[in-house]
């Protein structure tokens, strides 16, 4: 983490804004590194500031947040992005974190709150609310049974797969990258690593390619 952490804030309520300019300020090791009204005016800034570290608002003008994450992770996927939002609605909370968004922090949770979560996930760590949180469970319960059948007859007969291991096979078959499939499962590479070594183990093949070729073939 760095000496400094340099805070962009992205949001179009002016006293919402205000308010987290001098929150942050106040806050020990950390400053505003600049500010946005809309999408699009982050998309402009953020570039030019270089902050560490991105608070966005989900309902902007002109741009939302949304698009705005997608646009500036595929451009720089090392920035780090925090949703800001009053929207605690599930395709909000989904979007946002496939298109690569840290974590997620509802308005109107205590701010300090808010410092200590920047604090965590400048150290690395994923942030979602508890309330998010159950929300994303119950997305990834009904989008296992769909992967799972997803998953050819000949990969699956004889084969005792876990619900993770469903989901790195799913979304290998579609050829992510390990970079991009650690990102979607919200895990990191070297977990994802292991959980290769099993599936190629249960496969019986001995590499991404093979497992690939055995995962896409057609049904005889």
């Amino acid at each position: 983490m760095p000496e400094r952490l340099r805070i962009f804030i992205a949001d179009d309520d002016d006293f919402f804004l205000g308010a987290m300019q001098l929150i942050i300020r106040e806050a020990e090791g950390m400053e505003v590194a600049g500010t946005a009204r809309n999408g699009a005016e982050a998309l402009r800034k953020i570039p030019e500031t270089k902050p560490d570290l991105v608070l966005m608002d989900i309902k902007m003008p002109k741009m939302n947040g949304i698009e705005a994450i997608k646009l500036l992770k595929r451009d720089d996927p090392d920035l780090t992005i925090v949703i800001l939002s009053t929207f605690n609605e599930e395709e909000y909370i989904i979007e946002g974190l496939a298109y690569g968004a840290s974590g997620y922090f509802i308005k109107g949770t205590d701010y300090r709150k808010l410092i200590a979560t920047i604090r965590d996930i400048s150290r690395g760590q994923f942030i979602l609310p508890v309330e998010v949180a159950a929300k994303l469970a119950q997305f990834t319960r009904r989008q296992i049974s769909q992967e799972k059948k997803a998953l050819p007859a000949h990969v699956t007969a004889g084969n005792t797969f876990t619900n993770k291991e469903c989901e790195v096979m799913t979304l290998l078959s579609q050829r992510y990258s390990h970079k991009e499939i650690a990102q979607k499962l919200f895990i990191s590479e070297g977990t994802l690593r292991n959980y290769l070594s099993i599936i190629y183990a249960k496969l019986g093949v001995r590499n991404r390619n093979e497992a690939i070729e055995l995962l896409t073939k057609p049904e005889a």
